[in-house]
Formats: structure tokens, sequence, C-alpha cells
């Protein structure tokens, strides 16, 4: 400590300069419910400070954020909100949820995660439907931290369980190749088969149309 972050502000298109404490203050409010209890806030708040750590060291001499060390968008890094439009969004509240956010992140001051004394790859996610994947059902590679869990603890979520309803006309454009249709059932919805399943019997190739995709894509 100090930790100077240059973070690129997605939304605005600019390059804001900050300390690493300060900017999970930003992390901890736009990657987890205030309301949440305050261990869960400390929680999040190591899990992001070692993210954050660990994805700068690792690209190091890659251009992913031109002129900038991380960004504030939750599909490429983690999501990040200003103090302000944290405040706004949590009304009456905002005093008790921004001093509970701050807590969370001094307490636990320059504390990561490590393994065999190396930062953790430390991905995280509010939900896992039960049980979560180890890395390379997912991506290419892994690591003997990132395996596979049975977990109790999101039981309670909203999206344990979820329906998505996709337009017809949208699934078409999504899968349809070379301008054929997807092979249709008899009821007339899209035939999809599971042609591979990994070991905890969620899908990792599926077919469409007798085209295969990874369950990823």
């Amino acid at each position: 400590s100090p930790y100077p972050l240059k973070v690129f502000n997605h939304r605005e298109g600019e390059i804001m300069e900050m300390d690493l404490e300060e900017y999970l203050i930003g992390v901890v409010a736009g990657e987890m419910p205030a309301a949440f209890h305050l261990e869960a806030l400390r929680s999040q708040a190591i899990v992001a400070r070692t993210y954050t750590i660990q994805k700068i060291e690792a690209q190091k001499g890659e251009d992913k954020h031109p002129g900038s060390d991380i960004c504030t968008d939750h599909t490429h890094c983690q999501a990040w909100i200003s103090s302000a439009a944290a405040q706004e969004n949590w009304g009456e509240n905002a005093a008790e949820y921004m001093e509970k956010i701050t807590t969370a992140v001094k307490s636990t001051a320059g504390l990561v995660v490590t393994h065999e004394d190396e930062l953790i790859e430390a991905v995280y996610h509010s939900t896992c439907g039960g049980q979560t994947a180890a890395a390379h059902h997912i991506w290419s590679g892994s690591a003997p931290y990132l395996v596979t869990q049975q977990c109790t603890y999101c039981s309670h979520s909203p999206w344990y369980s979820t329906k998505k309803q996709i337009p017809f006309d949208t699934f078409r454009q999504a899968f349809s190749k070379g301008g054929t249709l997807p092979v249709m059932t008899g009821e007339g919805n899209p035939r999809i088969e599971v042609v591979e399943a990994s070991s905890i019997g969620r899908a990792k190739t599926i077919s469409i149309g007798g085209e295969v995709y990874t369950a990823l894509d």
C-alpha cells in the first residue's frame, strides 16, 4: 500500500486514477447487494482484491486496456460503480450502506487469497445451481483450487433455477448456418440434443439442426 491503479471507465470512455482500496469500494458496491451481511461483503472484498491484482500481473505486457490496468465492464473485468451513483441507487439507506461497504474493504486491507504462495485466479459468481464446475469444464486450463464442489449456500437464490424463453426468430438467426433452418421436432420445437456432458451432468457440446456447438458458445 498504496497500490495506484488506472481504471478504464467503459461507460464514460475515460481513464480514472485511484488507489486499489478506493477502487474496491466501487467493485463491492457494484458486485454485491449492500444489504448482504458484513462478512459476505468482507469476503467479496478479499476475492475482488485478489482477482484485481492477479489479473493485472497476468496481463502485464498485453494491450487489454490501452493506457489502463483494469476496466469497469463486468463482462471483461469486474463491475464498478461510483460512490455517487451507488448512493443514489440506495436512497435512504445510502449512508448506512456506504459505511458498511467501506468497513468491509478497509477491515480486509491487504488480504488476498493464495495457493502455493501465488495469487489465485479468483473468479466468482452469484449462483452455482447446487454444484460448481471445475475450471477445465469451462475453459481450456485447470487449477487445483477451481474444482467441482457440492454447494448448498445459494439454494435460496432467485437464480437457482431459471427458465429462458427465446423468440424463434432470434433462435433461428443465431443457429441457422448457410441460410438453412434448424431441424424441428414434430411439435414444432427446435431439435436440441446433448452430444457430450461433463462429469457433473452439464452439457459440454450440443447439436442443433445437425450442427455441433460447445455449451459455452
